[in-house]
């Protein structure tokens, strides 16, 4: 999230076209076993740790952060519907804001359509009905398998 309200900026300085390519990051660490939900997995001084640093970066950049109390969420649903809506950047930080500021899940047909609504899209209710076929989810799966290739190439984690 924190990168997210950056990268556009960046991408200006920079003078590059920015490509949003969504993948499920879940996805991508269950091909690697690695734990789902790695927060639990660190100590309680690197949680704290991590979540100062947050912070500090959060206060650093003027924007809010609220991690979501059950943090990490599910977010496949809206990935779909970020897929879907053509990887619009309006709808992308929409589901930012509403997931990493008000604290949101994001899973809800509900939430993806005021998301979809506030980003000014016409076409709410054929994007959520796209979301949910086979192609957005194979469009997902392709997202992560590109991902899984790249790290294997020596990509960052």
């Amino acid at each position: 999230y924190l990168a997210s309200t950056q990268i556009e900026a960046m991408a200006r300085r920079a003078n590059k076209e920015l490509r949003y390519c969504p993948m499920l990051l879940g996805g991508v660490f269950q091909a690697r076993n690695v734990a789902q939900n790695l927060m639990k997995e660190l100590s309680p001084a690197k949680t704290k740790h991590n979540q100062l640093d947050m912070d500090r970066w959060a206060k650093k950049f003027g924007v809010k952060l609220s991690i979501p109390g059950a943090h990490p969420q599910r977010s496949v649903e809206a990935l779909r519907v970020t897929l879907a809506a053509g990887c619009d950047p309006n709808v992308i930080r929409g589901f930012f804001e509403a997931y990493w500021v008000r604290g949101e899940g994001i899973a809800s047909d509900e939430i993806a359509r005021r998301v979809l609504t506030d980003a000014g899209r016409k076409d709410v209710e054929s994007v959520l009905a796209a979301s949910k076929k086979e192609e957005a989810k194979a469009d997902l799966r392709k997202q992560r398998e590109k991902e899984l290739r790249r790290r294997k190439r020596g990509g960052r984690d």
